[in-house]
């Protein structure tokens, strides 16, 4: 795993975490926001892990 990828990971944990907080305080609305900026973070990863080794991004997923 190069830098790259584990500093989207650091921002997928923050953005989980973020979640977690929006929910302890009674707003679901952000929460939800902060759980799709995390997957799309997640799915960068996998795009640009699938061009890399040249398959496509459904094949990895």
């Amino acid at each position: 795993m190069n830098l790259s990828h584990k500093k989207k990971l650091v921002m997928v944990r923050d953005e989980l975490l973020k979640a977690k907080g929006f929910l302890e305080t009674g707003n679901p609305e952000k929460a939800k926001l902060s759980v799709i900026s995390a997957l799309c973070f997640v799915d960068m990863i996998y795009t640009k892990e699938s061009t890399e080794k040249k398959d496509s991004a459904e094949t990895i997923r």
